[in-house]
């Protein structure tokens, strides 16, 4: 079963992506920020047509808390809106 990571380049995707590398884990893939961005919802369905992921983990988030405030709008749309998609459309294949 696929496993799709979005947030990939980010702290924790890049700590997945170095483990499922030294444990040969396959059937993971680690799109980039360009095929994956979690706030663009047509490349996101593109995604998840061409991989039929079971499973996705999101490791994408707005990390940057000193600036949190003067960006929120930022803030809620990768954090709030972004998270909200993938959950509501990924069905298990």
């Amino acid at each position: 079963m696929n496993i799709v990571v979005l947030g990939a380049s980010g702290q924790l995707g890049s700590c997945l992506k170095k483990v499922a590398a030294e444990r040969n884990i396959t059937d993971i893939s680690f799109p980039s920020e360009q095929d994956g961005n979690i706030l663009d919802s047509d490349l996101l369905d593109k995604l998840f047509t061409a991989e039929k992921p079971g499973f996705v983990i999101n490791c994408a988030a707005y990390t940057a808390v000193d600036k949190a405030e003067d960006e929120q709008d930022i803030c809620r749309k990768v954090n709030r809106d972004g998270a909200a998609w993938p959950a509501k459309n990924t069905k298990p294949h």
